[in-house]
């Protein structure tokens, strides 16, 4: 028996008995030996756990285009639910199917638990490089709490070193607004692997908006964590700010992206509010964001 490789050859690699051809008799003939059959779009529902997230607008439009003209090339996984099929790899070509305005698409029908679908589901998107840094890092996530797996059997499942799995699940310490621009492709994992090493939320959020402001390379933003670390420990000799204030401090640095930094007066119960920004863009988007209602 040919052993089953996880990583490097698509579909057919995670499918070892899956056929070329298109199969007859229907889902359950696929179910019995693997063949391709055509299910109704309509029978079809999308996988609550796919790991994918961002699926990007142009991409999206030329594969429709693609299917219209061509089709399907390459079927899809599902699997059988109650009342029809879950996606397990392909949700990207599914949605273009359904764009073009398909019936019916390719698939390849296989019965399997969750577990294993969220496996081959992280694998497929893997090997094609789909994913972006937070998705995958919230599969491995998902696989470790759901799962029970350690890092070191996770690394073997997807054939990468542990240290490379245990760096993609320290970015999910991130914020969640820093995680929606690593996300959006706005930075990249080495800058969110330099923002880590910032604990203090506000000065992170600070270095973070001059990174997208300033458009600050990976070099740059490090030198910029290793100056906020020093000026942190400048400032543990001054008195620190009541447990209350820090609290309405880190929400403002939240809301408005930038550091925040309160500074009440010793008598009368007021103070001043002082927020950073770091350029004209990055102002106007300071001003965007007072205007919007704090959550």
């Amino acid at each position: 028996m040919q052993k089953r490789r996880t990583l490097g050859r698509g579909l057919a690699s995670l499918i070892p008995d899956a056929r070329a051809g298109e199969g007859e008799g229907g889902p359950r003939a696929a179910l019995a030996g693997g063949a391709v059959v055509h299910i109704p779009i309509d029978e079809i529902k999308v996988n609550p756990f796919q790991p994918r997230r961002y699926f990007a607008a142009e991409g999206m439009e030329e594969l429709t285009a693609s299917i219209r003209e061509k089709g399907v090339i390459q079927p899809i996984l599902l699997r059988p639910i109650d009342n029809g099929y879950e996606i397990v790899a392909g949700e990207r070509r599914y949605r273009a199917g359904c764009k073009a305005g398909l019936r019916t698409i390719p698939s390849i029908v296989r019965r399997m638990g969750r577990t294993e679908s969220l496996e081959l589901a992280l694998i497929e998107n893997l090997q094609r490089e789909d994913l972006n840094a937070v998705e995958e890092a919230e599969a491995y996530k998902q696989l470790i709490e759901d799962v029970g797996y350690t890092q070191e059997e996770l690394s073997r499942k997807v054939g990468k070193d542990r240290s490379t799995v245990a760096n993609m699940l320290r970015l999910l310490k991130l914020p969640e607004e820093v995680l929606d621009g690593l996300g959006r492709g706005a930075i990249s994992m080495g800058h969110g692997r330099a923002l880590l090493g910032l604990a203090d939320h506000s000065a992170l959020l600070s270095v973070y908006a001059r990174v997208i402001g300033e458009g600050l390379s990976v070099r740059q933003t490090e030198e910029e964590v290793r100056r906020a670390q020093e000026g942190r420990k400048t400032r543990k000799t001054i008195k620190e700010l009541p447990t209350p204030l820090v609290d309405v401090q880190d929400k403002l640095a939240r809301h408005l992206g930038t550091r925040v930094q309160l500074k009440p007066r010793a008598r009368g119960g007021g103070g001043k509010i002082v927020l950073d920004y770091y350029s004209s863009q990055d102002l106007e988007r300071l001003l965007g964001r007072l205007e919007s209602p704090l959550i």
